[in-house]
């Protein structure tokens, strides 16, 4: 989130509207599927989405371990 906001700008960031709505509800997976399926993560990176993935995939083990 914090790359997209300095890559982006507030007012470039501002319009994802359904990532900003998913990380309020703590909706991650959600937030994932949003910023994997922009044009942020296809264009401007094509190996930004392999790292998100790994990423999450990280987070979720983590995650449920903490449980």
């Amino acid at each position: 989130l914090a790359a997209m906001v300095y890559q982006m700008g507030q007012g470039g960031f501002g319009r994802f509207q359904r990532l900003i709505g998913a990380v309020k509800a703590r909706d991650w997976a959600t937030a994932v599927d949003s910023m994997e399926n922009s044009k942020w993560c296809r264009i401007d990176s094509p190996l930004r989405a392999r790292r998100m993935s790994a990423a999450t995939s990280a987070e979720a083990s983590s995650a449920s371990s903490v449980v």
